[in-house]
């Protein structure tokens, strides 16, 4: 995905979750950073089981619950503070009470949920650049190839010099 899409992606995805404050629908906000962050969360797990085994999780280690995806983080090599954990402890309950009370309380979400997973968000948001900056050759800038290069033969060995060729007829 190129950085210009990428961009406008945040940038729209954004654009919602910002109207959607404005409007006072915390809870469509809420969805959406939710999301966001779990996103981030997933994409940190998944580069730094990559940087740590050499191979992306299995599919059982991608349904972890977000403290269990956080915990394996950790033992790979980030540091992460109690602080975090509870937070994310806090952030799960949270979600849960408002996903199960949803049906009799739809205005349950308020400004303080959004601000909260807010800051969280941007926190993972952070940790991802950090561990893209610290992984350059897991994120390759350019990551477009070339006609010629897609055509390019790949050989083991170097080839013989065109010189030391004899000409058959």
């Amino acid at each position: 995905m190129s950085t210009k899409r990428t961009y406008d992606n945040y940038k729209s995805f954004f654009d919602e979750v910002n109207k959607s404050n404005n409007n006072k629908t915390y809870h469509y906000s809420y969805v959406l950073l939710f999301s966001f962050f779990e996103d981030r969360l997933t994409q940190i797990f998944r580069t730094q089981c990559e940087i740590k085994h050499g191979v992306t999780p299995q599919k059982h280690e991608e349904k972890y619950s977000n403290h269990q995806k956080l915990r394996s983080v950790m033992a790979w090599g980030i540091p992460i503070g109690r602080n975090q954990f509870i937070g994310i402890d806090n952030l799960s309950k949270r979600r849960n009470e408002i996903i199960h009370n949803a049906l009799f309380n739809i205005k349950s979400v308020n400004e303080g949920d959004v601000e909260l997973l807010e800051k969280i968000s941007r926190y993972f948001n952070k940790m991802r650049e950090k561990q893209k900056k610290d992984n350059p050759k897991l994120f390759p800038k350019n990551t477009k190839t070339s006609a010629r290069d897609r055509l390019r033969l790949r050989f083991s060995g170097s080839l013989p010099s065109m010189s030391s060729m004899t000409m058959v007829n």
